[in-house]
């Protein structure tokens, strides 16, 4: 599954900071992000961005700026613990 967000408006990232925090994220297992058509991975040898289930948000290594197209590609997490 996915969803689409841009920093700056709405629910999306904010303009500087290097987290974007939202409630589906707590969820879910992230497979990876692109950002402004660019893949980015967390599983790479020297990874772009972090997910925490339990904080519910995704941490990059850049910050967000205005206009920043973010695509979140995901997988709803299955499992009896999660809520």
């Amino acid at each position: 599954m996915t969803k689409q967000f841009v920093c700056g408006t709405g629910n999306g990232p904010v303009n500087g900071q290097t987290t974007f925090t939202a409630e589906f994220l707590e969820n879910c297992f992230v497979n990876f992000i692109i950002v402004n058509n660019v893949n980015e991975s967390q599983s790479a040898t020297s990874p772009e961005f972090s997910h925490s289930y339990i904080m519910g948000c995704i941490t990059r290594t850049n910050p967000w700026v205005t206009g920043d197209n973010l695509i979140v590609d995901y997988t709803n997490c299955k499992c009896k613990n999660c809520n």
